[in-house]
């Protein structure tokens, strides 16, 4: 009776195994059509339309703040009891407004100015060398 309960009891593993690999077929089967369908119930579509590229740089302006106009110094008279520049083609000293700018402060490489409660202080592009250009180099 031993090699018969041997085999009954083979028998019975065989079986339960066999009915182990059927139901993890069938629960496979049941998540593959789960997830197939959740996914396309979950489908998230992007569109970009009216919305601003994050790549590209922005501009950004302050509400009611305009930017400084243009100003280009020319030149600077210094030393003297009325100093005087030459901005944007049109000679200037402390106290005149050009292009809505104020001109508050000449000095030697620069000249102060104030626009919209803001100063901004303008430098002589190319600075006049004092080396007399007619003579050479010794």
């Amino acid at each position: 009776m031993r090699g018969s309960n041997k085999q009954v009891m083979k028998f019975i593993l065989l079986i339960s195994f066999m009915a182990m690999v059927i139901s993890l077929k069938t629960i496979k089967a049941q998540e593959v059509t789960t997830s197939a369908g959740s996914q396309e119930a979950n489908k998230i579509e992007y569109k970009a339309e009216g919305l601003k590229d994050p790549f590209q740089e922005e501009e950004i302006e302050a509400p009611g703040i305009r930017a400084l106009p243009s100003m280009t110094i020319q030149g600077i008279v210094w030393g003297g009891s009325f100093p005087q520049a030459i901005i944007n083609n049109k000679v200037v000293r402390v106290g005149d407004t050009i292009e809505g700018v104020e001109i508050t402060d000449i000095d030697k490489n620069r000249v102060t100015v104030l626009f919209e409660n803001q100063k901004y202080t303008l430098s002589v592009s190319s600075p006049v060398s004092s080396r007399e250009p007619w003579k050479e180099n010794p």
